[in-house]
């Protein structure tokens, strides 16, 4: 008999899925995105887009057309593009998102050996570059075309944290926005009476106007951010064909909703457990953080404990972030953060092979 010892069934995994495969499925996600970004904020909209997608696209072939074949087959820079460029807002100009692109290919993508070698997810750097280097054009928010006619100002998770700031808060983040003035439309008028009145009016329960513009994108923020409705939906393609990792997502999103539920609303005078975790999730870019940045297998951690960490410590960070940091969303900072961590969660939630010391790596009988 043969001394060699098989396992009958080893811990092997296969996946149809390829890079190229995976690239390009969450970029077709996107393209939605991008259609009801230029629906809302008009065809200027789609300028940042582009030029952040030929940004990183030229910075790619730059990169490698010394190779034998570039990599601009396997959808990499096209993402980073669209993902860049969709964080932006309408009317940014021009320049920033390109060089932003190219900062993000040329910087923290090549500079560490390519796809798969990347230390931070390309575009979420990009971003917070952009966001450190040109402060004020990335703070100039566009109003959609259902809002009054001369509308302009900031995002609604801004106008509420200026608004808490001033001590005029309202019961919660919905009562500061109608304190300050934010306007709500028709349509989330009218839908919102309707539903109280054939559904929550049963239970007690008296929902405030101004959730439907904040699902459906009417509303100031990035091209990309202000459409939940079609980034939920991108996401359950993605999940569902594992196209990105379910335990991500999952993880951020409870720890994030049970920090906005737990403390979301001491900041109105509110006790434990009263927080508005609604109004949390649909502002500050936390369904396209959570749902396409925190998913890229390159710059998350490779075990399914890890991403479970990952996940909870980017939700409790971007919570913390978003109510006490300078970034008034606090996901990407929170993410970029536990990019950093990702060397350390891979080591530390690494399974143990039998006969192996984890401390000292020796082989032991």
């Amino acid at each position: 008999m043969s001394s060699t010892a098989m396992p009958s069934k080893g811990p092997l995994y296969f996946s149809a899925l390829t890079t190229h495969g995976m690239m390009w499925s969450v970029s077709i996600c996107l393209l939605p995105v991008v259609l009801w970004g230029l629906f809302l904020f008009g065809l200027g909209a789609l300028f940042p887009v582009l030029s952040a997608v030929v940004g990183a696209c030229l910075t790619e072939f730059a990169l490698t057309v010394h190779k034998e074949r570039t990599t601009l087959q396997d959808g990499s820079a096209v993402l980073t593009g669209l993902l860049l460029g969709l964080s932006m807002p309408p009317g940014v100009p021009v320049f920033i998102p390109f060089l932003a692109a190219v900062f993000a290919i040329a910087v923290i993508k090549m500079t560490f050996g390519g796809l798969g070698s990347n230390w931070m997810n390309p575009a979420l750097g990009a971003r917070v570059f952009a966001q450190i280097s040109w402060p004020e054009e990335l703070s100039r928010w566009t109003a959609p075309a259902g809002f009054p006619e001369g509308w302009s100002g900031a995002t609604p998770l801004s106008i509420v944290r200026d608004t808490v700031e001033a001590g005029s808060g309202g019961t919660g983040p919905i009562g500061a926005l109608r304190a300050s003035g934010y306007p709500t439309s028709a349509l989330d008028i009218e839908f919102t009476d309707f539903v109280n009145q054939q559904v929550f009016s049963r239970i007690g329960v008296d929902l405030p106007h101004g959730y439907l513009d904040l699902f459906f994108g009417n509303t100031l923020g990035a091209i990309g951010e202000v459409s939940a409705v079609l980034l939920l939906l991108g996401s359950v393609y993605l999940l569902a064909s594992g196209t990105a990792a379910w335990q991500i997502p999952t993880s951020f999103f409870v720890a994030f909703a049970f920090m906005a539920r737990a403390f979301g609303g001491i900041p109105y005078g509110l006790g434990l457990f009263e927080g508005d975790v609604l109004f949390a999730i649909l502002s500050g870019g936390f369904l396209f953080t959570a749902f396409y940045f925190a998913t890229d297998p390159a710059s998350s951690p490779n075990t399914g404990f890890g991403m479970w960490v990952y996940g909870v410590g980017a939700g409790v960070l971007g919570y913390l972030f978003r109510h006490f940091g300078m970034d008034t969303g606090g996901c990407a900072t929170a993410l970029l953060v536990m990019n950093v961590c990702v060397p350390l969660i891979n080591r530390l939630t690494a399974p143990r092979i039998f006969g192996m010391r984890r401390a000292q790596g020796e082989m032991h009988g």
